[in-house]
């Protein structure tokens, strides 16, 4: 048996810039190829310039995304996921298969749970393999043998 130290979880989660406010709906525009400050600042009315920025140098730190200057005159910058970042993608989607599952009247306009519906629009923003989508989709089911 492995000897644990510390919860992988405990330090994936709060010993990172994880944690912190906004730090995975950026993550997750990313994912859906974001790549522009305006970009996240769209997509998220209430956060502020000056968080977004504090966010993406936490996440450049952390070395879950690459800060890549296009241009100097005028200045464009583009950000973009590192093997890291990318792999935060499952965590991702199995986090927004459960706020549809438990939370479907703020998650859906119909306010309702479709599972498949789900996979499909959730999967296809994360960019999950279709093999591992069709995998989610089959039916879970539990035999106790007597």
């Amino acid at each position: 048996m492995v000897k644990i130290k510390q919860c992988p979880i405990d330090r994936s989660f709060h010993h990172t810039v994880l944690h912190k406010k906004w730090t995975l709906t950026i993550l997750r525009d990313m994912m859906r190829g974001f790549s522009h400050f305006s970009d996240y600042l769209k997509t998220s009315p209430g956060l502020s310039g000056k968080v977004l920025s504090e966010r993406l140098k936490d996440m450049e730190a952390e070395g879950l995304i690459i800060k890549n200057v296009v241009s100097t005159t005028p200045l464009e910058i583009e950000y973009g996921l590192t093997e890291k970042g990318l792999d935060m993608q499952n965590v991702l989607f199995y986090f927004s298969m459960f706020g549809a599952k438990y939370y479907p009247g703020d998650v859906f306009v119909s306010g309702e749970f479709d599972f498949e519906g789900s996979a499909d629009t959730f999967g296809d923003g994360f960019l999950i393999p279709k093999e591992e989508l069709d995998r989610i989709k089959k039916p879970i089911i539990n035999k106790t043998e007597n």
